[in-house]
């Protein structure tokens, strides 16, 4: 049984069901709008610096103070959210940045190239294009601070290219912006990530797995340690394994069970067009504001913000309106007709205190295995969760260390 139907989720399906498993998969929603169909679309294994990173505090907290920027928390009294912080500020750190690297590093690498398996053998195009990612700078203030942040993608061992204004215009001479450079990663790649996980479910219901929508999960079946099943909004189901891939709502459910495993659900926003007047070539982020542009196909979307305000899903205009200005002030090319009509999407980002996803066997309850909490990477890390998630309960050796992501970690 999994409990969730996001793109950690629907990995875990494929790689358990090619194993030799029974699976169903339950999702709250009705897997359309996900937080893994909006998002940008990014495969990116140059991002080996974790949310948790130096620095990040001392921003946080000027940012705060702005409901605008990029990153926003929405004060208020809640044990949890405090909680969060805390940790969150004792990880962001150098120790813990030249800890995590590695890590994200590999569980990258091994995603990109799972999610490549996956696609060769289901044919699911889904607009893949490895055409690198760009972080594009506009001023020499943002320049200098994304140079020195590749140095942490040089040191794992990833191809980086610093680019000045001409090498840029030189790649899309069609695209107007005014920029001092920026930091070019080869090795990124993208994808259309609601054709993707549409592909992908498709696929997975054609091999029989069985895949239930609308189905909210609201407690867990134990008999003793062990699990044997899920409450559900549609009664009891019986499982002899569950796996937890249930982004930003996996704390609350695991809460219920007495457990403890901080999360904060991050909103982010996006707006995409249709058959814009001027597509990329290539993605890229404003850098200076952290809003990203993806072309996917003969679409283009705009991602951004990050926005810890727990889990209300209403939509937060001011956010909404810094993107498209951001993009306006950018890209000249795009002016308020363009985005006329076009509804804006927001999604939760599972967000752990240290930005490490968590992956690992629940200790002291038999059959439960967690796979949540993937922040902005879950397009990047999901294929390889899944992966791994096959590897832990089928008995194999995980191909790589789950030390970092144990899901027990601030027990």
């Amino acid at each position: 049984m999994i409990i969730g139907g996001g793109v950690v989720g629907l990995s875990s399906a494929w790689y358990l069901h090619h194993a030799g498993y029974q699976v169903t998969v339950l999702d709250q929603g009705d897997m359309l709008s996900s937080c893994s169909t909006g998002n940008a679309g990014y495969i990116c294994p140059s991002h080996v610096v974790p949310l948790a990173a130096p620095g990040m505090v001392a921003k946080g907290l000027k940012m705060m103070l702005d409901p605008k920027a990029p990153f926003y928390i929405r004060p208020r009294m809640n044990t949890e959210l405090w909680r969060w912080t805390w940790l969150f500020m004792r990880h962001a750190n150098h120790r813990h940045l030249m800890a995590s690297r590695e890590a994200l590093a590999s569980l990258s690498l091994m995603s990109q190239h799972a999610r490549e398996e996956i696609g060769m053998i289901t044919g699911i195009q889904a607009d893949y294009a490895k055409r690198g990612l760009l972080m594009a700078c506009q001023t020499k203030g943002h320049l200098a601070q994304e140079i020195e942040e590749s140095e942490h993608a040089v040191a794992v061992g990833m191809d980086v290219q610093i680019l000045t204004q001409d090498d840029i215009r030189a790649m899309d001479p069609a695209l107007e912006m005014d920029l001092v450079g920026g930091v070019l990663y080869p090795g990124d790649t993208h994808i259309h990530p609601g054709r993707w996980m549409g592909g992908l479910r498709e696929a997975l219901l054609g091999e029989g797995v069985q895949i239930i929508p609308n189905t909210t999960v609201t407690g867990l079946l134990t008999r003793g340690n062990q699990i044997v099943g899920v409450h559900t909004s549609a009664g009891e189901m019986e499982a002899g394994e569950v796996v937890l891939c249930g982004g930003a709502w996996s704390g609350e459910l695991l809460k219920k069970q007495g457990f403890r495993l901080p999360m904060q659900g991050a909103k982010g926003y996006s707006f995409t067009l249709d058959n814009p007047p001027v597509l990329p070539k290539f993605p890229f982020i404003l850098a200076d504001y952290k809003v990203a542009v993806t072309p996917m196909g003969n679409q283009l979307r705009f991602a951004g913000t990050l926005e810890l305000a727990g889990l209300d899903p209403s939509m937060n205009q001011q956010r909404l309106d810094r993107i498209l200005e951001v993009v306006q002030k950018s890209i000249p090319a795009y002016r308020d007709y363009d985005f006329s009509g076009i509804q804006p999407w927001a999604g939760f980002r599972p967000c752990s205190p240290d930005g490490l996803p968590y992956i690992g066997r629940w200790p002291g309850l038999a059959g439960l295995t967690i796979a949540t909490g993937h922040a902005m990477l879950g397009m990047t890390l999901g294929a390889g969760t899944g992966q791994l998630v096959a590897e832990l309960l089928t008995g194999s050796e995980p191909r790589l260390s789950l030390a970092p992501f144990r899901p027990d970690r601030f027990r």
